[in-house]
């Protein structure tokens, strides 16, 4: 076998195929010999024995392998082959390599739930979440919507870790029977992070997930979101109208409070009131007064959106309507001159406009209040350094022409490389449905047209459908048909 100089991040995959390989098949040890560690290594990675036995020592001096007697008081023969090696899941092993990955910043002495929360930044995750697995704790991190897993930790590793986290959040780290909520407190140079906890008790244990955000990422000028020139144009009319709704539906992680987000920062010049009532409060935003709902001490939606009406608000961002006294009070504030943003849990925009309907809401005020009905979804982009195509077979062809596209000779395809850790993507854009409510989509809902009728009254008024929407960006080269099906499934 021809040499091969080893990536750094094939050590990690080798790392993580030694935990799923050799933790889970020996019986009653998570152990295997030298011989068989280093043909493994030698295999996965494609690389001469010799290579492997190196690495083999490197993970040995790591601690990420180590002997039988150190982890499980075996008895240890010197200069044996056969000597019995132990895969740990510790601090010392999968987050240690994983570390040393990062030549451009320096192990730190700070608490290892610090340390964990600094190494998911690095690899751009969203959430990070700790599920018991028998005696070990799973950490998954979620990156461009993606659950992957990371790592392993012993509970003698993991549990500590939890509780400092909790500890962090100023929650009570002895309480595993009730669900608990906090924010994080970080130090200043982390201040630039927002991250919210949640632990709650399953069958096993405890699940903990960890939400980050961060401030420059929190809040997006409507231009980078996604959205076609005719749907920002469209938007940016109806939003100097200065008064009425704007409906964003979808389902949950489709997208929909970073487009309302989106939405108050472009009506944000700094002479508008803007009061948010939010459950829970998902970004911290400078000059906003933003309402936490809280039913321990009173304060619902509904309550919460009284409390606002007497705050001289000139914009209210309500964070979702899921009642039908929240949905009266909204419609009411919207009639009275002020500008009201929420959402909906709807599959797309026809969608929207018939579930207010479950909800009790007079469709006259409805029709004479909604502006615009927004639909979004999220869908990865494809990593620049790695980016490649394919041939378009027939049944993709039809997909474009069935929506009076071009059809492309190639679509792109995922490829992977280092750069993206092998997916073929790299962070995520918007596919939008945007809906301008005209004098005849006004009319249908005072009428209670059905949801099919809307849908065709939406496609003879030539709005792009989430489905046109997401072929579009396939034939710009932006995502894939993958990504496009499994945001959507075609189904009109």
């Amino acid at each position: 076998m021809a040499s091969r100089t080893v990536e750094p991040s094939s050590i990690v995959d080798a790392v993580h195929s030694l935990l799923e390989r050799f933790c889970n098949e020996l019986t009653g040890a998570r152990q295997a010999t030298r011989t068989q560690l280093v043909d493994f290594l030698a295999r996965k990675l494609k690389i001469t024995d010799r290579a492997a036995a190196k690495l083999f020592d490197d993970l040995r001096e790591a601690g990420v392998i180590l002997r039988g007697d150190e982890s499980f008081g075996d008895a240890h023969l010197p200069g044996r082959d056969d000597q019995s090696w132990a895969i740990d899941v510790g601090h010392r092993g999968v987050l240690a390599v994983d570390a040393s990955l990062d030549a451009d910043e320096p192990e730190t002495d700070e608490s290892p739930a610090l340390d964990l929360i600094r190494r998911a930044i690095r690899h751009r995750a969203t959430d990070v979440h700790f599920d018991p697995f028998g005696d070990e704790i799973e950490v998954r991190l979620r990156i461009d919507g993606q659950l992957e897993h990371y790592c392993r930790l012993n509970e003698t590793i993991g549990k500590p870790l939890l509780q400092q986290l909790k500890i962090m959040a100023r929650l009570d780290p002895a309480e595993h029977f009730h669900s608990l909520e906090g924010r994080l407190s970080l130090p200043v140079s982390m201040s630039h992070y927002d991250v919210r906890i949640t632990a709650t008790p399953v069958v096993n244990g405890e699940s903990v997930s960890l939400r980050l955000l961060r401030g420059d990422q929190i809040i997006r000028p409507l231009d980078t979101l996604g959205l076609t020139t005719t749907d920002l144009q469209n938007l940016q009319e109806r939003m100097r109208i200065g008064e009425g709704i704007i409906l964003v539906g979808g389902p949950a992680g489709s997208g929909k409070t970073t487009t309302l987000y989106s939405l108050v920062y472009h009506l944000d010049t700094g002479r508008r009131n803007i009061v948010t009532i939010e459950d829970p409060v998902e970004y911290l935003v400078p000059g906003l007064s933003q309402i936490q709902v809280d039913p321990r001490h009173g304060v619902s939606l509904a309550t919460g959106l009284k409390t606002a009406l007497r705050m001289d608000p000139d914009i209210l961002l309500l964070g979702e309507i899921r009642d039908a006294e929240t949905a009266t009070v909204a419609m009411r504030a919207a009639s009275c001159g002020k500008f009201v943003l929420t959402t909906f849990h709807t599959r797309d925009a026809a969608s929207v406009m018939t579930a207010s309907r479950d909800l009790q809401i007079n469709q006259r005020s409805l029709a004479s209040n909604l502006l615009a009905v927004i639909s979004p979804r999220l869908v990865r982009k494809l990593c620049d350094n790695c980016r490649d195509t394919r041939a378009t077979t027939d049944e993709e062809r039809n997909l474009f022409e069935q929506e009076a596209i071009d059809v492309p000779e190639h679509v792109p395809r995922a490829a992977g490389c280092k750069h993206c850790h092998g997916s073929g993507y790299h962070e995520r854009t918007g596919v939008f449905e945007v809906v301008v409510v005209t004098p005849e989509i006004a009319d249908a809902i005072e009428q209670g047209k059905s949801e099919r009728e809307l849908r065709e009254l939406l496609f003879e008024a030539s709005v792009t459908s989430l489905r046109k929407d997401g072929l579009q960006k396939v034939r710009n080269g932006i995502t894939t048909l993958e990504e496009v099906k499994a945001m959507y499934g075609f189904a009109r």
